[in-house]
């Protein structure tokens, strides 16, 4: 499948749809360091106008001119310039911090985090789609969600792996977008209900059914069991080489 808009709209891409995401505008407000800012794989550009009316000097980058039209019907602030994340139209350190979101797993990811090294100074915040191990445990999987324009997915390790590949001075590394157990058990009810062959009468007794038996999931067995926490992303942020480090994090 190619990028377009309707796969970023179906997908809920939040440069495009503009519904920023809390976690995304935590780590920006938290780890963007001085005024020049990069965002390699803008989309439609909405994270460059939230750090734009901030008053920071920010320009988007994105292959994609259908893309960048999104950011310009909707008169965002900021820059914006159609290129290759391979091959960004900078100078060397012409950024203090640059971010990429979403866009590694598209891409080869060594290639553009090195040429995202090569215009930044300071510091790279990154964020890409982790591995469901923990829901292949059970012969689950969110498959039936995941953009299939993705190449890959990480796990702590390979993402450090990459980061490493530019020899940073120090890297951070953290989980977000978590999803809560009820939230999983009422996603995996839901999608096995509208694969089920029934005529309209039978579907809905099949939904009131379906309704009293997650209740009594969430209700009953939940509050008795402890389970894991499950995260659909990893966020790296990145000291470039001498910079001042940021302390190490492992997932806990």
């Amino acid at each position: 499948m190619s990028y377009s808009i309707q796969n970023a709209n179906r997908f809920k891409w939040s440069s495009i749809t503009g519904e920023l995401l809390s976690e995304r505008l935590s780590h920006l407000n938290k780890y963007i360091i001085g005024n020049t800012v990069l965002d390699v794989g803008c989309g439609g550009g909405a994270y460059v106008n939230f750090l734009a009316e901030q008053g920071l000097e920010v320009i988007g980058v994105d292959q994609y001119q259908d893309f960048l039209q999104v950011a310009s019907e909707a008169q965002y602030q900021g820059s914006f310039v159609q290129a290759d994340a391979a091959k960004l139209p900078f100078e060397e350190n012409s950024f203090d911090s640059a971010y990429c979101f979403d866009v590694l797993e598209h891409v080869d990811d060594r290639k553009v985090l090195k040429e995202i090294s090569r215009v930044t100074s300071k510091r790279i915040i990154l964020t890409v789609p982790q591995k469901d191990e923990h829901m292949e445990q059970f012969g689950l999987s969110f498959m039936t969600y995941r953009d299939p324009t993705h190449l890959r997915y990480y796990s702590e390790d390979s993402l450090r792996e990459l980061c490493l590949s530019i020899k940073p001075e120090n890297i951070k590394i953290f989980p977000e977008g978590y999803l809560s157990c009820p939230w999983i058990i009422e996603y995996f009810i839901d999608n096995d209900s509208e694969n089920i062959d029934l005529g309209s009468e039978q579907k809905s007794e099949f939904k009131k059914y379906r309704e009293l038996a997650y209740k009594f999931v969430i209700r009953k067995l939940l509050k008795r069991i402890s389970y894991k926490k499950i995260f659909l992303g990893l966020v790296a942020v990145i000291d470039l080489e001498g910079f001042k480090p940021i302390a190490l994090s492992k997932i806990s």
